[in-house]
């Protein structure tokens, strides 16, 4: 028994130590990482081929493991006083956490096939950290990296940024192929020279006008709409603004350092006059809807021809839905360029060139159904600089109807109303052809037609909701449902007798929302949104007993009407 015990007391002894003698050395997992200190740094390994954890804690030099098939970094840990690492292009499937690493200053990890990033939130140290063209969506906490000055996440699948507000001495910021929707600010990093997010979701930016020291801004391939001023960044060399929606340019800043300006296919339809930023080497505006007005200025940069690229501009303005009677007289204009006395137009209708002009606009007389089309307008101008430019704009897509009642547009107004004469509308005709008149106009209520009336006076009306039918002088028709709202005359009781002989069947509210109407027990019989009119029915469509009912519009006003029968 005393035996036993020695033998037990001996191997509790053995276990107990076997910790402390394991901290000495670390087992690296990753044969191909193994295999790399060994080649590089042999007195960092035991004779087994373990990490000296010890010799590793002191090591600050650079581990440069490029190209070599690891799959695992762990043992990177005990590196606690290494000054830069580089994993880049190693498909790696582990990186432990390098909080720990406090010496460390540039961290690569390009094409490592990431999904997940590190914790390097307590790298105070860090100035450099690229993790381009990896597997990432979400990026680790940053605020704590106060020493970074190169950041690049670029080529990943990352969405959302983190804070930037705690970079203060950021100077190049790359975030570029993501699906980035936001940017967080940066404007507490004075510092910054380069601002790359291009390729990205972004609708908009933030504020730049703190970041004085900006030599390049890259947000081309975006959604963006809209940009804030740069009127402060007189440092500004280059900026990329290409394939967005942006429908004018940001304020530019005053000085002239800006050598490059590309805002190539958005929707610009005007640019301010730079002819005067000497410096400027490329300026594209091509793919945009910017005409000569905005264009002939800039020809008096001295080296315009080599420098601005207007060629081609995409198709200018939509075409306008116009409808005419057959014989009107109809004016297509481009909209734009009035002042330009120096531009020829082409006008075209269905691509068919029919005339030209040295004015803005051309004249179809007397428009006839053949003449029916798309027309569109070739602009050429004969400045100096400009002869191979040449502009589409689109003008109108025109209908020409044989029925003047169809393609004339209608108005009324109440001239007057009375409860003993009725009411007095008069109808205006608006755009109507004279060669489609005279008209005549019946009104229909509740499926009763009236007689013609020929004159566009129409008197002795009663409250009531009307169709209004037309008809021009080729007996075409049109007919308006429900157009003519006749509201009850402010000089009559609140009375009415829906009882179809056509005096007093209906109550007119000309207001506009939810109405309902009420019995004497405040129970709901009808409603209806407004204006409409109250014909003396409920829900089921009958008439109503007789009695006082409440009418409340919108939950607030109300009025008291009397319904006899």
């Amino acid at each position: 028994m005393k035996r036993l015990i020695q033998i037990l007391f001996f191997l509790i002894v053995l276990w107990s130590g076997n910790p402390a003698a394991a901290q000495q050395y670390f087992t690296i997992p990753d044969p191909a990482f193994r295999d790399y200190l060994d080649r590089n740094y042999p007195f960092l390994l035991n004779a087994q081929k373990q990490l000296i954890i010890a010799t590793a804690n002191s090591y600050t030099g650079t581990i440069s493991c490029m190209d070599l098939g690891i799959k695992d970094l762990s043992g990177l840990e005990y590196f606690r006083s290494i000054l830069q690492i580089n994993c880049s292009k190693n498909p790696v499937e582990k990186f432990p956490s390098l909080n720990g690493l406090q010496g460390l200053t540039h961290l690569w990890a390009e094409e490592c096939a990431l999904t997940e990033c590190p914790d390097i939130s307590q790298l105070k140290n860090l100035q450099v950290f690229d993790v381009k063209s990896n597997n990432l969506s979400v990026l680790p906490n940053l605020s704590g990296l106060t020493s970074l000055k190169y950041f690049d996440c670029s080529i990943n699948n990352i969405s959302v940024m983190p804070d930037l507000s705690g970079l203060i001495n950021l100077e190049s910021f790359y975030c570029y192929r993501n699906n980035i929707g936001t940017i967080s600010p940066v404007m507490n990093s004075p510092n910054l020279k380069i601002f790359d997010c291009s390729f990205n979701n972004l609708k908009s930016i933030p504020d730049l006008s703190k970041n004085i020291n900006l030599v390049e801004i890259n947000l081309g391939m975006n959604s963006i709409t809209e940009l804030p001023s740069l009127e402060n960044l007189n440092n500004l060399e280059r900026l990329y603004l290409y394939n967005n929606s942006l429908t004018k340019l940001p304020l530019l800043p005053s000085g002239n350092k800006l050598t490059l300006i590309n805002a190539a296919s958005n929707k610009l339809t005007s640019i301010p006059d730079i002819s005067s930023r000497t410096a400027l080497t490329v300026a594209a505006f091509d793919h945009n809807q910017i005409s000569f007005s905005d264009i002939i200025p800039q020809v008096a940069h001295p080296s315009f021809a080599s420098v601005f690229i207007f060629n081609p501009q995409d198709t200018i303005n939509n075409f306008k839905n116009v409808n005419v009677s057959a014989g009107s007289d109809v004016e297509i204009s481009v909209q734009r360029d009035a002042q330009i006395s120096s531009n020829s137009y082409y006008w075209k209708k269905e691509g068919i060139f029919f005339d030209t002009t040295s004015f803005n606009s051309t004249l179809l007389k007397s428009a006839q159904k053949n003449q029916e089309g798309n027309y569109i307008a070739e602009v050429v101008n004969s400045t100096p600089g400009l002869e191979g430019l040449r502009l589409i704009f689109r003008t109108v897509s025109l209908k020409v109807s044989e029925c003047g009642a169809i393609s004339t547009s209608y108005s009324y107004n109440i001239v007057s109303n009375s409860c003993a004469e009725g009411a007095t509308i008069s109808i205006d005709n608006i755009n109507s052809s004279p060669q489609s008149g005279p008209f005549k106009y019946q009104l229909v209520s509740k499926g009763v037609k009236s007689l013609w009336h020929t004159t566009a006076q129409i008197d002795e009306l009663k409250p009531g909701l009307y169709d209004l039918i037309i008809q021009d002088k080729s007996s075409c028709l049109t007919e308006l449902k429900n157009y003519i709202l006749i509201p009850n005359a402010e000089d009559c009781d609140n009375v009415i007798t829906p009882n179809g002989d056509g005096m007093g069947d209906y109550y007119s509210i000309q207001a506009t929302g939810k109405i309902k109407i009420y019995d004497k027990s405040l129970k709901v019989i009808q409603e209806f949104t407004g204006p409409g009119i109250w014909d003396g029915t409920d829900f089921r469509g009958e008439i109503v007993p007789i009695g006082l009912y409440i009418i409340v519009i919108n939950g607030k006003d109300k009025i008291n009407i009397l319904v006899l029968n």
